[in-house]
């Protein structure tokens, strides 16, 4: 492999190979995007050689240079979507007036149906907008383009910076090529504070580490009346595997191991922990009974002064702005594992794709780049209430609001998500029986994480 390697970047070097078809070589040989990236801008230089079937892209193409038509295939995230993406498009017409984009919209509870419609048609959309579980279904059958000659090209190095290494490593096919450029929709398990209660039990650390929000929560417990320490939710694997997952990953285990052909979730640090989370439930009944509130039932809880530390996601942080609760409240990341870390479990992340059969590949990636750059990211996303794909944008989003400002500053940063499988929502909705039973105490943490791996070994 060395010798393979050393003799196509001598011919990089020697123009004999476009940068395009290189990457392509590379990838094949297992180079990572990253040693990619860096050969091509150590060799520098145009792209003139090796019938220069590089993408114009990569080194800016300008406005006269593209032309035709594309379509971008997109599900709505507002009421206003259209208005919204209009004026999207109007900016990306104003720098390439010559190119026409006609959207087209896909409704989310019907992606089973319209995406084959769409995806295997002879005229496929150009540029698509795909969640992560529909994604990871669909590169496998070659829809998409291979895009790692795109976005490992050194010009594009600070875009390509600006998305965490979790988001790209969910836009790998197995085989370490990539097939979408992160863009939105991101979901953070993390912890709602009630700092009022929290004070009050004399609180002031609830996620240095496992042990001290097992403190915290025994403190809150402590108190006279009927506030709980804590509170997680159960029985509805979604949402309910947001916050089991960003335990499994503070534990320093996962669902599916790196090349996705077994259960990597019963190891002694994540039997540790669950077993701590069963024993702080069953035992010390310092949470809500496990099922007996739903999302709902544990956020009026919340609300209502009663639960000192409740596990929610980002969303909810729009809810506790729009109807302020009457004590003072945060946000935090979940506790440090034994690596010291703070994983949060990720969830629902987006992909922009480019189709493999579109004739107008040029202006599709120019597209792709335009909803991508810092300024559409920043006014779109926060239009829509979501969270970004990049991290570089706090000083520039939600300048109002200090909880999503800090959830972009102190969490997004962190995240980590699912390994993904195009069986993984099977996946966790068959495994969240056995966390519901951990939490009721019916199981041991090594009990329940066994049968979690025979799930999600025979599901493989």
């Amino acid at each position: 492999m060395e010798r393979d390697t050393e003799g196509i970047v001598d011919s990089l070097t020697a123009g004999k190979l476009s940068r395009r078809v290189f990457v392509a070589r590379a990838s094949a040989l297992g180079l990572s995007a990253g040693a990619i990236s860096s050969i091509l801008a150590a060799c520098g230089g145009d792209d003139e050689g090796g019938g220069g079937d590089t993408p114009q892209s990569g080194s800016g193409s300008e406005p006269a240079d593209l032309a035709g038509s594309l379509v971008l295939y997109k599900g709505p995230f507002s009421a206003e979507e259209p208005k919204q993406v209009s004026a999207l498009l109007a900016a990306f017409g104003d720098k390439f007036p010559s190119v026409e984009v006609k959207r087209e919209q896909f409704d989310w509870e019907a992606m089973a149906t319209q995406f084959p419609t769409k995806f295997l048609s002879d005229s496929p959309p150009d540029v698509n907008t795909v969640p992560e579980i529909e994604f990871i279904k669909w590169v496998p059958r070659g829809v998409f383009e291979d895009l790692t000659p795109y976005v490992t090209d050194p010009s594009w190095k600070s875009e390509f910076d600006a998305i965490p290494t979790a988001f790209w490593d969910l836009a790998k096919s197995p085989d370490g090529k990539i097939y979408g450029v992160p863009w939105w929709g991101v979901i953070l398990s993390m912890l709602f504070l009630n700092k009022d209660l929290l004070a009050e039990a004399g609180v002031t650390d609830v996620n240095s580490s496992f042990a001290a929000f097992h403190t915290a929560a025994q403190k809150v417990g402590e108190l006279d009346g009927d506030a709980f320490g804590f509170s997680i939710r159960t029985t509805q694997f979604n949402p309910a595997a947001f916050d089991w997952a960003a335990w499994l990953h503070a534990a320093g285990a996962d669902l599916l191991n790196e090349a996705r052909t077994a259960c990597a979730a019963n190891t002694a640090e994540a039997q540790q922990a669950f077993q701590m989370l069963s024993d702080m439930q069953a035992k010390e009944k310092l949470s809500p009974a496990p099922g007996a509130y739903d999302e709902d039932g544990l956020r009026g809880l919340f609300q209502a002064g009663r639960v000192a530390i409740h596990h929610g996601d980002n969303g909810y942080v729009h809810v506790l702005t729009g109807e302020p609760p009457d004590f003072e409240w945060d946000v935090a990341a979940i506790p440090r594992g034994p690596a010291d870390e703070h994983p949060t479990g990720m969830f629902g992340i987006g992909h922009l794709t480019m189709s493999s059969k579109s004739e107008n590949k040029d202006a599709a990636w120019e597209l792709i780049k335009h909803l991508g750059s810092a300024d559409v990211v920043a006014q779109y996303f926060e239009e829509v209430a979501l969270l970004p794909g990049r991290t570089d944008l706090a000083d520039r989003m939600y300048k109002d609001d200090p909880y999503t400002q800090k959830v972009l500053q102190d969490i997004l940063p962190g995240v980590q998500g699912w390994r993904l499988h195009p069986k993984i929502n099977e996946m966790l909705q068959r495994s969240q029986a056995s966390f519901d039973a951990l939490y009721a105490g019916d199981k041991t943490a090594e009990q329940a994480l066994e049968e979690v791996c025979s799930v999600v070994e025979n599901t493989i």
